[in-house]
């Protein structure tokens, strides 16, 4: 009578070996068996982990990688401490820039991103809501209201924000109003209604008078 040593996966395919010695490293990828000293299991498949001279000890995907080459998206790229921006990999300088998945090289170093475009970082251009204005037209962006992210540019000589841009000149107004611990910013006719005390709703000109009805 002999001992056998085996070791099985989930395909039921086993490999025997002489000793429990023999088995030190044994583990499965996938349905395969392999030894976790001279491979490594990539996605289910068996990669060698002797590169060359090299030594690997990562993954990319179902590929090996080298700590000389970048990972983006699984796939593999030839470049030694890179970033990655919409899958590919850079190597980060002053002159380049990742807007929203999208990358930019050799710009100006004063150049920001504008959700996934580039602008000059605010010498002649204004970035409002991911999008491009010129300074000459508006020179500051209108948040529609604190719970969102939407932007909306205005020329704040001539408008004021409230939600939305209103003109200075017009009979429209802003009333900061209270809900919860929250300020809304709400538009009113300043003809006929009037922003008051304890700012909970628009209030109503009577009689010269502001009032709560």
């Amino acid at each position: 009578m002999f001992l056998v040593f085996q070791a099985c996966c989930g395909n039921g395919i086993c490999r025997t070996f002489d000793s429990p010695e023999a088995m030190y490293g044994s583990t499965c990828c996938g349905d395969n068996i392999m030894n976790t000293v001279s491979q490594i299991c990539c996605d289910g498949v068996v990669r060698e982990r002797n590169v060359g001279t090299v030594y690997v000890e990562r993954c990319c995907g179902n590929q090996t990688i080298t700590n000389i080459q970048t990972c983006c998206n699984n796939n593999v790229f030839n470049i030694s401490n890179g970033l990655c921006c919409g899958g590919k990999a850079f190597v980060y300088s002053p002159t380049t820039r990742c807007c929203d998945n999208t990358l930019y090289e050799n710009i100006n170093t004063t150049s920001a991103c504008c959700g996934s475009s580039i602008y000059d970082g605010g010498k002649s251009q204004l970035c409002c809501g991911k999008k491009i204005y010129n300074l000459t037209e508006y020179d500051s962006c209108c948040k529609s209201n604190p719970t969102t992210l939407l932007y909306n540019p205005y020329n704040s000589k001539t408008q004021q924000c409230c939600s939305t841009p209103i003109l200075i000149a017009s009979t429209s107004k802003c009333c900061y109003l209270k809900t919860n611990s929250t300020y809304i910013p709400t538009i009113y006719n300043s003809t006929t209604q009037c922003c008051i005390y304890p700012y909970t709703k628009i209030g109503t000109i009577v009689n010269a008078k502001c009032q709560i009805v």
